[in-house]
């Protein structure tokens, strides 16, 4: 079984991507770096909890959608 981060990581990185937002453009409207962006999708790290919303509405999705618990659904890396 996978990390929770990592599954997290893969869906704010395939939510970003859908939506043309570079790691770069995203770390910016975060008031993060890029590298802490690309942490996160590498399930490196995670965005701290008070971000989480945050991050949801940035990418235009549900705050469950990116940190719900793993559905099953995910690609396996």
């Amino acid at each position: 079984m996978r990390p929770v981060r990592a599954v997290w990581g893969q869906r704010i990185r395939l939510a970003r991507t859908e939506r043309g937002i570079t790691q770069v453009r995203l770390a910016a409207a975060m008031g993060v770096t890029q590298q802490v962006v690309s942490k996160w999708e590498a399930g490196v790290s995670s965005p701290a909890d008070e971000r989480r919303p945050e991050l949801a509405r940035i990418l235009g999705v549900d705050v469950a959608e990116l940190f719900g618990y793993p559905t099953g659904k995910e690609v396996a890396a």
